[in-house]
Parts: C-alpha cells; sequence; structure tokens
C-alpha cells in the first residue's frame, strides 16, 4: 500500500476549490485617493497570490490595464456592460430616489446598483465556472485596502481556495446583531452584513439570485426608492426563508476569517475510522482526559492525564474538591503493537512525582498537565505544563526524565520563558540539537542542547541553557491562519516524505456556541531546520467542539494515529 496517502490526502491537492469573483469598472468616482491605480494596486495583493479570478470589467477597465491582465493567467476577464443587466434594469426606474442618509462623494446611484449587482456577478460566474469549483466568493475589487496585514490576510485568501468546503451554504461576515437597525431599512445603511466579502457554493448564490428576482423590486417599490445591498439582505434574512451563515466581522482583515467549520475535515467520517476509546482505570473523582504518546525501545507508552474536574457544556469548571484546587494524576499505559488495547500482562500505573525533589509554592493547582512525551538521545523525556513548582507561582513549563517501567518522573526542572509570561503551555519537544545525513533518510543525534518550538508566528526555536528557554531561530510568518497555531505533538519522522510531521491546533469561537471550538492540522517539518514548509487543510476527529491531541504517531502500516480528548475528557484514539 502506499504508505503516504493517509498523509498526502489531508494536504491541498493543486486544484482550487474556490473561485473569487469581482468586478471593475469606471464609476467616475469623485474621491481623489480612489484612482484607478489605487484600485489596481490593491487588488493585486490577492492576484498575485494566484488564486483563480472571474474578473467582469467595462471595455475602458480592459484597454487601460491590458499589460497588467496579461501578466496574470489566474484572472478570467469578462466584459460586462452594467446597463444591460437584470439589477441595472430594475434599479433605474429609482435613479433619482437615494437613501436620505449616504456619503454624497461615494454612494452615488452608480455605486449602489452595482453593490447590488454582485449577486448577478456571482450567478454568471457559477453558470460559467471557468475554474471548474463548486464553491465561489464575491470580494470587492479593492478589497485589501482594509487590511491590516496585506501580506498575511492575502496569503490566507489563497489558503481557502484549497480547502474542502461543505455544500449548500452561503456565510457573510457581520458587525451587527440580526434585527438590528430593521426600523429604518432604506434610508441608514444597515451592518449586519458588511458586503465587501461573502462565500458559498453555487447552489446557494443562485438561491440567493432567485430571491433577488422574487423580492427585490418589491421592496424598492414599497420603499420607493434604491438602498446598499447589505441592506436589502437585512431584509431578507427578516422577511424570508433565506438561510445564511452568519459570522461576526468587522471592516478589517476579519472579514474573511469564514469560519473553519464549513471547511474542517471530519476524520472519523471522511476515513471510516471509529473512536477506539481505553478500558482506563478508575480514579476516585478524577477523570481521564488528555494522552501522550512515545515508542521507545520495544515499547508503546502512553500518558493519561486525570484531572478533578469536568467542563459542561458553557465551558465552566465543576470541580470535585471542597477547596476548589484542580489536580492532575498521570497513569502511565503499555499498548499493544497495534496500539488499540492495553498490554495485558503490564497494566496501568499511576505515575509518581516523588522523585522530582522540588519544592511546592502554590497548591492552587497540582500535578504536571499535558505530559507530552520525546526521545532525546537514549533517554525518555518529557515535557509538561505545572504551577505547583515554580516560584514565580506563575504557569510554567517543566522538562525531565520519565521512566516508563517504573512509572515515574524521575527528575524535573522549572524552564524559565524567553519573556516573563503569565503562562506558558504547548512547547513542542525536538529532543536535542539534530544533523540530517543528507545522503539518506537517516537523522543522528548529536551533541547539543534540548530545543523546542516555542511558537508558530514567527517560527520560534528555543534551546534550553541554564534553566531557561533561549530563543536560537525565528523567521517570519506571513500568513493569518498560522498566526493563530499552537503546538500539539511532538514532530514524528517521515521517511517516505522525507520530513517531519507533526500536529497543531487553532481555536474559534463560533457564533452562538457555548465554548470554544478546536481544529487541527498537520506541518511538515524541514529534515534540517524543522522551519514549516506546508500545512494540511484544517480537521477533527469525530464532531466539533473542544478536541485537543497532544498523542500522534505514524505506524509501520503507512496509518496515523492521533490520541485526544474531547472537552477535557473521554479520551479516545482514532487510526486513520
Amino acid at each position: 500500500m502506499n504508505k503516504t496517502s493517509a498523509i498526502t490526502s489531508l494536504f491541498p491537492s493543486k486544484h482550487p476549490t474556490l473561485t473569487y469573483v469581482s468586478c471593475f469598472v469606471n464609476i467616475n468616482c469623485k474621491e481623489p485617493h480612489k484612482t484607478h491605480q489605487w484600485r489596481i494596486n490593491n487588488f493585486l495583493n490577492i492576484a498575485e497570490t494566484g488564486v483563480p479570478v472571474v474578473l467582469y470589467v467595462d471595455d475602458e477597465i480592459r484597454e487601460a490595464f491590458a499589460s497588467t491582465w496579461a501578466k496574470y493567467k489566474n484572472i478570467a476577464l469578462r466584459n460586462v456592460n452594467y446597463d444591460q443587466s437584470w439589477t441595472f434594469n430594475v434599479c433605474s426606474k429609482y435613479k433619482a430616489h437615494l437613501p436620505a442618509s449616504r456619503n454624497d462623494v461615494k454612494d452615488t446611484f452608480l455605486f449602489i446598483c452595482l453593490m447590488n449587482m454582485k449577486i448577478e456577478f456571482v450567478v454568471n460566474a457559477v453558470n460559467e465556472n471557468p475554474f471548474g469549483t463548486q464553491h465561489f466568493a464575491w470580494i470587492d475589487f479593492n478589497l485589501p485596502h482594509i487590511f491590516n496585514n496585506k501580506v498575511a490576510t492575502s496569503n490566507y485568501m489563497q489558503f481557502l481556495t484549497t480547502c474542502r468546503w461543505l455544500p449548500g451554504f452561503i456565510t457573510i461576515p457581520g458587525c451587527w446583531e440580526k434585527g438590528q437597525g430593521v426600523e429604518n431599512i432604506v434610508d441608514i445603511i444597515n451592518w449586519r452584513f458588511c458586503g465587501g466579502f461573502m462565500l458559498g457554493d453555487g447552489v446557494a448564490f443562485n438561491e440567493l439570485f432567485d430571491l433577488y428576482l422574487e423580492h427585490f423590486a418589491m421592496f424598492m417599490e414599497r420603499y420607493r426608492r434604491i438602498t446598499w445591498e447589505v441592506n436589502f439582505w437585512t431584509w431578507l434574512e427578516v422577511n424570508t426563508n433565506w438561510d445564511v451563515s452568519w459570522y461576526k466581522a468587522d471592516h478589517d482583515d476579519s472579514i474573511v476569517r469564514v469560519p473553519s467549520y464549513l471547511f474542517s475535515r471530519c476524520l472519523a467520517d471522511e476515513f471510516k475510522a471509529p473512536t477506539i476509546r481505553y478500558p482506563l482505570p478508575k480514579i476516585r473523582d478524577m477523570y481521564p482526559s488528555s494522552c501522550g504518546y512515545a515508542h521507545f525501545g520495544d515499547d508503546d507508552i502512553l500518558n493519561v492525564r486525570y484531572v478533578n474536574y469536568r467542563l459542561d457544556e458553557c465551558g465552566r469548571y465543576h470541580i470535585s474538591q471542597p477547596d476548589g484546587h484542580l489536580i492532575t494524576q498521570n497513569v502511565r499505559c503499555f499498548l499493544t503493537p497495534d496500539l488499540k488495547s492495553f498490554d495485558e500482562d503490564r497494566p496501568p500505573e499511576n505515575v509518581w512525582e516523588g522523585m522530582i525533589g522540588l519544592p511546592t509554592y502554590d497548591k492552587s493547582v497540582m500535578g504536571l498537565e499535558d505530559v507530552r512525551l520525546y526521545i532525546a538521545g537514549d533517554k525518555l523525556r518529557y515535557v509538561a505544563t505545572n504551577k505547583s513548582h515554580a516560584i514565580s507561582q506563575r504557569i510554567r513549563i517543566m522538562v525531565g526524565d520519565y521512566s516508563a517501567d517504573m512509572a515515574m518522573f524521575e527528575t524535573g526542572q522549572i524552564i524559565d520563558p524567553p519573556t516573563n509570561t503569565w503562562c506558558e503551555k504547548n512547547w513542542i519537544p525536538l529532543g536535542k540539537s539534530l544533523v540530517a545525513d543528507t545522503g539518506s533518510t537517516n537523522v543522528s543525534l548529536v551533541a547539543g542542547l534540548e530545543q523546542f518550538i516555542y511558537r508558530w508566528a514567527p517560527f520560534e526555536i528555543g534551546e534550553i541553557e541554564n534553566g531557561a528557554l533561549k530563543i536560537v531561530k525565528s523567521v517570519p510568518v506571513e500568513h493569518m491562519q498560522t498566526q493563530r497555531i499552537r503546538g500539539s505533538t511532538p514532530p514524528v519522522w517521515c521517511a517516505a516524505l522525507d520530513c517531519y510531521v507533526c500536529v497543531v491546533h487553532y481555536c474559534e469561537h463560533i457564533h452562538g456556541a457555548k465554548t470554544l471550538a478546536y481544529y487541527h492540522m498537520l506541518v511538515k517539518l524541514g529534515k534540517k531546520d524543522y522551519v514549516p514548509f506546508e500545512w494540511s487543510n484544517s480537521f477533527h476527529f469525530n464532531r466539533v467542539g473542544i478536541q485537543y491531541c497532544i498523542g500522534f504517531t505514524l505506524m509501520d502500516t503507512g496509518q496515523m494515529a492521533f490520541w485526544f480528548s474531547e472537552h477535557d475528557g473521554n479520551p479516545g484514539l482514532i487510526i486513520v
């Protein structure tokens, strides 16, 4: 079998999944700074990423910038005579009836008419579909002028063209809650929807245009004036059965940050992978949570964290101790070679902390949290989050030796972070400094200091030196998606791909949800420098919610194994 098929299937294919649609015509704009060249310069931030774009232009714009269009094979130019469109003909009856409260210079009849015409443009692109995608996104031509980080956000828009999208939705960002401002739906602009960006599949855009055909002329006849497209959408949402996936945003980079549940891939469903639950031992008033994994010697070792609390559906802690202290207990387990069950000859045991030998400064948060196991030279090591042994009484990282046979943390050392932060988590161990034999896939340890991935944007690696983490590598990352990434699992060497692979995660608030949603990605890391060079599609394990993964490996069979917890409990294993 192809031992990289599971991994490669999670990484983006070369064929785009999303087409952007826009329009650039001469509307005789009277705003002095908004020249044609200013608009072009903003648009090129997106075009230069190589994303597929269907761009509607008039004859004047096509000819004036012919040399520019010739440079971008990803732009499909289409001529438009907007005064021949359905939308224009409907709007023309109200040319003299504009909103009462508007920017007289910008909000002309032609400008407002073209804003309403964007749905007609998208539907035309859907029907032609020159790039063969099922999903489409409208972007105002000079949209990047509102971005705070044009490079990172334009790269994120390129990332969106690689995602696998759910069918049957249209999603639009907005500033206001549903129903806000409907008492004056024509004369004052309504920011329920931002207007400059929207995304969905072709079916949903056609359904939206059908609502235009049914209600748009009637709407203007009722109110006796033309208004902005965002106002009409607000009216549609309140007065019809239009189903729109709304997300909170503003007129900045957040406008294109589409909720990840629309493109996150479910491993359990996609790969027909059941969730395996272990028969974990019961500990009074404690509940199993995250699982760290390592293959050391001939053993497959799982460290299971137990916690003395439950999270309810709103994310509130319910602690099973009268004084409200948080307590972690770790349990060592040996697995069978297929990773699916426990070794019956070596049952799970509580991991003893008595050998650490550090004084306790804080009893409100006790124990070693989120233990990640890793190998450095000939030793099995751990990295964990701890507060009780930190003299600063701040949440810090602890490292030390881990004995699976003896079920104990043999040593422990609190590591000072590069800056005096309040909380440190998610340091990803790289073992010691590595050197690769470029003539083969062998990677050998050499004498050096222990290294950790400290953060992902900028990408930073630190070395432990004299009890502190010193940053030794920092690489800028200009990508909106990776700027919110956090570390999850130690890297695993993949000989077939000639690189390291690890799992990372990020979190989002879903509007209306009571808790966070966690999403994961695989990352390919360079074999010499560990610098990330490719990111997978986003995924979740069996449902969208709080899912945390600190255990991952590549099996000899070519399968991937992920150990994850749900809602800070209920640990499981998925093998893809």
